[in-house]
């Protein structure tokens, strides 16, 4: 048997250290974690840039309600101007058109009376709940099929 002070002597002795299973099982939980935190991070992004999208989707179609109440409720050939009937930005009702968050522009079409348009963004997350009341089908030769999400 032995005595106290044998104990503590041996305890001293004795190294103190992880195992490589303890390890192991710490870097495991860490990469857990931060594949988590990761995924939710993407997440995250995706819905912001979904919801710039949609504002400046709205923000257009409110430039082009303006557009058309000031041309005889007709509406432009182009968001930028084209064809000499002026355009958002030239005619003042926007000081510049947004472009999409990952680039490139919003898909833009009117009617051959230009009384009517449609326009079009496609959402990165295709299960967006905007997506189940917004425009669908190939209109003015605008394709706004989910996952694109279009307003008229």
């Amino acid at each position: 048997m032995y005595t106290v002070s044998e104990i503590l002597k041996r305890r001293k002795e004795k190294k103190n250290a992880f195992t490589m299973i303890e390890l192991l099982v710490v870097v495991a939980i860490i990469g857990i974690l931060i594949a988590a935190i990761v995924i939710a991070f993407v997440s995250a992004r995706q819905k912001s840039r979904d919801a710039r999208r949609k504002t400046d989707l709205k923000n257009i179609q409110i430039a082009l309600q303006l557009y058309a109440d000031d041309h005889d409720g007709k509406y432009p050939s182009g968001l930028y101007g084209q064809m000499g009937d002026g355009g958002l930005v030239s005619g003042g009702y926007m000081s510049n058109v947004p472009d999409d968050p990952s680039g490139g522009d919003y898909a833009y079409g009117r009617s051959g009376n230009r009384k009517e348009f449609i326009m079009g963004a496609r959402l990165e997350n295709s299960k967006d709940s905007a997506l189940d009341d917004d425009m669908d089908g190939i209109i003015f030769g605008v394709d706004v099929n989910d996952p694109v999400y279009g307003v008229q």
